[in-house]
């Protein structure tokens, strides 16, 4: 009989050891929720990052481009796998307080390679004055990018955060409680076990 209480305590040991676990981590992931990586995740399937990449591209004066530079290609430099790591480092920004800036490399390097390879694959010749119109034109889309998500409407991901958070909450509570509460039974089993003894 003690042999089975001692079994009994050993378990709800154990099950106490989950449900710390998972409150630990449910708290970390709370906390962690200010990182860009955690935005990521949270917010990878998020439709909203499609319709803020839409509103950019629609947002663009095409008649005052370079020559060859419609939508198309700046479909293929403003990409959605840019717009989804600078909204996310955005949000990270507004709720830690920090300065937001783009990665202004990664956007470069997409300007510059996708010009290029439109160009090319439009058989468009960039001769030196084209050369010149589309580094001139850089700052100033630059510029237009980074003032657009400087600018997104943050109420669209307010669902998603909520979401985010409350489910994670839950987690935590969940487990803090479901411990107190095994910690109290493996605590009074093995009360009974040295009274026995």
């Amino acid at each position: 009989m003690i042999v089975k209480k001692s079994l009994i305590t050993y378990l709800l040991s154990f099950f106490v050891c989950i449900f710390l676990a998972a409150a630990t981590i449910g708290a970390g992931c709370y906390f962690g929720f200010l990182s860009e990586g955690s935005l990521n995740i949270a917010f990878s399937e998020s439709k909203a990052f499609d319709d803020i990449r839409e509103s950019i591209l629609d947002g663009i004066d095409y008649s005052a481009v370079p020559y060859g530079m419609d939508k198309l290609v700046f479909e293929s430099i403003i990409n959605k796998d840019m717009v989804r790591g600078d909204v996310s480092e955005y949000i990270s920004c507004m709720y830690s307080g920090r300065e937001f800036e783009p990665d202004q490399e990664a956007f470069e390097n997409s300007y510059y390679y996708n010009v290029s390879y439109m160009f090319n694959e439009k058989n468009i010749f960039i001769d030196e004055n084209g050369e010149h119109s589309i580094a001139a034109y850089y700052p100033q889309i630059r510029d237009y990018y980074t003032n657009a998500i400087k600018n997104i409407n943050l109420g669209i991901f307010t669902g998603i955060k909520n979401e985010y958070s409350s489910f994670i909450i839950i987690i935590i509570t969940a487990g803090v409680i479901g411990a107190f509460f095994l910690l109290r039974a493996a605590f009074q089993t093995k009360c009974k076990c040295l009274l026995l003894v």
